[in-house]
């Protein structure tokens, strides 16, 4: 549990999220680790409370399920947005969440509300045998449980970890199954390369059931998924953004960075993919407006003047991006080098502010930034018991790059940091991170 996990305002609502948080199932088994503190596999004792509820997976509108290591939650708010623009319904799943537990659950097009939150989760934790139960179990029920008894057109379920036993993987039959870009993260609990992680993500895949994958650079990746719909069988289908049958519609995307352009791609194939099963009336440029609105917050997120000088005064532009992994920050370096590239009459200067937690791949995430940035500041994340302090982080970045790097204590500090006009400043790392910023910002 991270301290900003259980934050509310609401204090008996933040006691009963506490509960929730803590929970670990009595396990710390997984599929490759003995070592790992969450309990990976679809367990009996999770049907069971599940049944007491009423069995609501059993009872949901049609659904879109998403795994993938990058881009899942762009992918799903593309889709709602394009669903939205045609005038549909939609019930959301999403994690983890940047401010508040709510975030993660969308009821017909509005975040729960508290006292709607409240209600599910006492109704939860009044099961038989809920402690032993995960967090993830526990909160994916009441997903479905709130989902089970509010009308909507379409469910737009992510995975949490993997795939394969990731406990959202009780859908029998669900619309559509997409699968965005893989890349190396939580290694621990899936597998230490490339074919073994797409392996898990692949287990969403289902008998006669569309899937759409995004185009992998790894031939091992595509061979995986490949075979998985062969033997099942089911209908793939791979979105290749360089062949793209309708760039231009995917290019309208709101979300900043090429590799937005992609999870568009996968987002718009899987719309229509769902037309074709369940006719809504798909209209092209109804898609086209929704994807320009599309919103998800601290992915290549740009800071407006009032609330960037809040946080650093005198810079040029802020950046906020939850990516804290090495594909993330491939596709982030690409972002400043492609801005780079647009003013090469005026040279940007790019800084970036990074915080991590210690369990992640400080090489992997550092290294495909060096080549385009100026300037280093790690960050730290106070009451997060699991991530680096600034003084820890900065040593451990200055074994991997000679660049000189600064420290800062937490966000409070960034507006004494001194910033040119001319200076671009991207902070990424971690969602927390992230999620600490909005909250300074008072979003």
């Amino acid at each position: 549990m991270h301290q900003s996990d259980i934050q509310h305002s609401k204090n008996s609502l933040r006691e009963k999220l506490e509960r929730l948080f803590t929970m670990r199932g009595g396990a710390a088994t997984a599929l490759n680790s003995p070592h790992a503190k969450i309990d990976l596999t679809i367990r009996p004792v999770y049907f069971d409370v599940l049944k007491a509820l009423g069995d609501p997976h059993l009872h949901l509108p049609p659904v879109i399920h998403v795994a993938g290591t990058n881009g899942k939650g762009s992918v799903i708010a593309m889709m709602r947005a394009m669903f939205e623009a045609h005038d549909l319904k939609i019930h959301q799943y999403t994690s983890p969440h940047l401010i508040k537990f709510n975030e993660r659950i969308v009821l017909a097009g509005r975040e729960i509300n508290d006292d709607e939150l409240e209600l599910l989760i006492d109704e939860v934790l009044a099961v038989q045998n809920i402690d032993q139960l995960t967090f993830f179990e526990a909160t994916t029920a009441l997903a479905f449980l709130a989902f089970s008894r509010v009308p909507a057109d379409v469910v737009l379920l992510e995975t949490g970890l993997g795939g394969r036993l990731d406990c959202t993987n009780i859908v029998p039959k669900p619309a559509v199954s997409a699968i965005t870009k893989i890349g190396l993260d939580h290694t621990e609990f899936l597998g230490s390369t490339l074919p073994l992680i797409a392996f898990e993500k692949a287990g969403i895949m289902k008998e006669n059931v569309p899937c759409i994958v995004m185009k992998q650079s790894s031939a091992g990746v595509m061979d995986v998924f490949e075979k998985r719909a062969q033997d099942l069988p089911c209908p793939l289908l791979i979105a290749d953004y360089s062949s793209a049958r309708d760039g231009a519609l995917v290019s309208a995307a709101s979300l900043q960075g090429a590799h937005q352009r992609q999870n568009a791609l996968v987002a718009h194939e899987a719309v229509l993919c769902f037309q074709k099963q369940h006719d809504f009336g798909y209209d092209r440029e109804k898609a086209m407006s929704g994807l320009a609105k599309a919103r998800w917050p601290a992915r290549l997120q740009k800071l407006t003047r009032g609330q960037k000088d809040l946080l650093i005064p005198k810079c040029g532009v802020v950046w906020l991006d939850g990516g804290h992994n090495e594909d993330a920050a491939k596709a982030l370096a690409a972002q400043i080098k492609s801005w780079k590239a647009q003013s090469a009459d005026t040279p940007l200067s790019v800084t970036l502010i990074a915080g991590l937690m210690r369990k992640k791949d400080i090489k992997g995430f550092l290294n495909p930034f060096l080549p385009e940035i100026d300037r280093l500041i790690a960050i730290g994340m106070p009451d997060e018991r699991d991530a680096y302090n600034a003084p820890d982080l900065a040593a451990a970045m200055a074994c991997i790059t000679d660049m000189p790097v600064e420290t800062v204590d937490d966000v409070a500090q960034l507006p004494a940091l001194f910033c040119r006009p001319d200076e671009v400043v991207l902070i990424a790392g971690s969602f927390y991170l992230a999620g600490r910023v909005l909250s300074y910002l008072k979003f």
